[in-house]
């Protein structure tokens, strides 16, 4: 099959409740995946502020980190974003909620003694640039806004500071502050330093600076921000301008280091180290084209692996859609849901290719919603091996809809039956195949680096499109080298539910 580009735009709108209610339902009375969704709440809020890569996140979002008045004076948010008079510039995007914020802008001494713990070697990242390239790099603290009005409002404090040359002073008061930025706070450093109190005020007030917020805000976007803080390294073009980013080379750490043709991304309260060899790699044109050469080669090689792990064939005008989930997880099973569709539309013409996230341990199976989802994902994988995608899916979706993960076991004959499908042999494969079958799909899902679900390539490539039939389907289109009229069906494009993974 021929490789294509299988890029896509996220679906980020709310699930109606209409549209949840059946898909929720079944799980909802499960005592074992009630307890599940509390353990996992309470882990993400944890994993928001002790995440090994630190950053701060909410709702897809991340802050990011501010920048200190250090060596030269860095530009702030009211400067034209898409100008720079020198070599490089460095969009620091930043929220003065986020304590990992305060970190790399050298203001939280708690974080920076764990991280100085983890790294003898860590210092913040703002006041590094600052001190070590005020000739050649320019640093332009953005605004981006995660954590609900209270953020908006203390980043306008910041941008009332700026009329009358405070910026600086305010920005490192909020960051020493960062319990207490709420408007009588925020008018309070204002007397503190200084300033005129009634302009101050009133301008905070009528929300005068809400634009040049937002318009931050807005710029982060552009940029593909999701986690903070956030360093956008930028060229200059030779007049003033500030150059695109151009095409993605490389990925590394989860994405929290990105290097572009014309500059990099690095997200989180990084040592300084790393933004200094970045920016010392944009500075340096051969080392930065040979670091392209070298980063393209691993990445072809990568993609090399993950083809040979999903057997995908080439030249065959096939394309192969791979989606790992679990039996019982609901994000899989929406996922599943939107696929079958797309079969349904293309049948043959396409391959699509079921795997289930499965764990040992010692001699031991079992999935994350327990041992009866590890036996239904077996036996939902016998129904594909030996009775053809065609009969997996009616079965999965009648199971999705009829059974759960703490009844599957004796729930699934029924189920089985009223499909007319071949009950003895579902059996036979199960006890006699069943660890085999595990065993390969972890194999597979450890060489791809799988473990949440659902998770889904087509063509090799990590699908990053909305949850809907419509998206699975244009993206698997673009595989063909010669498309079918199938291909021209517009099926459904409403998600069933927002971006949510079970693993």
């Amino acid at each position: 099959m021929a490789k294509k580009d299988v890029k896509g735009k996220s679906e980020t709108a709310e699930p109606k409740a209409a549209e949840t209610k059946r898909a929720y339902a079944r799980y909802v009375k499960d005592p074992v995946f009630a307890g599940l969704i509390v353990l996992v709440l309470l882990m993400g809020v944890m994993t928001v502020y002790y995440a090994s890569s630190p950053s701060c996140s909410s709702g897809g979002k991340t802050p990011t980190g501010a920048a200190t008045a250090t060596g030269s004076e860095p530009t702030g948010g009211s400067v034209p974003s898409e100008t720079t008079e020198k070599d490089l510039v460095v969009y620091t995007f930043s929220e003065f909620l986020c304590p990992y914020c305060g970190a790399a802008a050298g203001f939280n001494d708690a974080l920076e003694t764990r991280f100085k713990g983890q790294n003898p070697n860590w210092e913040p990242a703002v006041p590094g640039i600052l001190r070590d390239y005020a000739d050649t790099v320019d640093v332009q603290f953005k605004h981006y806004i995660i954590h609900g009005e209270s953020a908006q409002v203390a980043a306008e404090a910041s941008e009332c500071a700026r009329d009358q040359g405070k910026f600086w002073e305010m920005h490192d008061l909020m960051f020493q502050n960062q319990n207490a930025l709420v408007v009588s706070d925020l008018k309070g450093y204002a007397a503190e330093l200084g300033m005129d109190t009634t302009k101050f005020n009133s301008c905070l007030d009528n929300g005068d600076k809400t634009a040049i917020v937002e318009a931050d805000s807005t710029l982060a976007d552009t940029y593909g921000v999701s986690g903070t803080p956030t360093f956008v390294i930028l060229h200059s073009a030779g007049d003033g301008k500030v150059e695109d980013l151009g095409n993605l080379i490389s990925s590394v750490n989860n994405g929290a280091i990105e290097l572009y043709e014309n500059g990099a991304k690095v997200v989180g309260a990084q040592p300084y180290s790393t933004l200094k060899e970045y920016i010392d790699l944009e500075l340096d044109p051969q080392k930065k084209a040979a670091a392209i050469e070298e980063a393209t080669v691993a990445e072809q090689a990568r993609l090399g692996g993950i083809k040979t792990s999903l057997g995908l064939t080439t030249g065959d005008n096939k394309p192969q859609i791979d989606f790992f989930v679990m039996s019982y997880c609901p994000y899989g099973n929406i996922a599943e849901e939107a696929i079958e569709p797309v079969y349904q539309n293309l049948k043959d013409k396409a391959l699509f290719v079921p795997h289930y996230i499965v764990s040992k341990s010692g001699s031991a199976y079992s999935s994350l919603h327990g041992v009866q989802e590890f036996n239904q994902d077996i036996r939902e994988l016998c129904v594909n091996k030996y009775m053809g995608i065609e009969a997996y899916f009616k079965f999965v979706l009648a199971m999705n809809k009829d059974c759960t993960s703490s009844n599957a076991d004796t729930c699934w004959e029924n189920v089985a039956k009223g499909l007319s499908l071949d009950v003895a042999k579902i059996k036979t494969c199960e006890s006699g195949e069943g660890s085999a079958i595990a065993d390969k799909e972890i194999a597979v899902a450890n060489a791809l680096g799988v473990s949440g679900s659902p998770t889904v390539y087509i063509e090799g490539v990590e699908y990053s499109g909305g949850r809907t039939a419509q998206g699975y389907q244009q993206v698997l289109c673009q595989g063909f080298d010669t498309a079918p009229a199938e291909c021209g069906t517009a099926l459904s494009n409403e998600a069933q539910a927002a971006a949510g993974n079970c693993g």
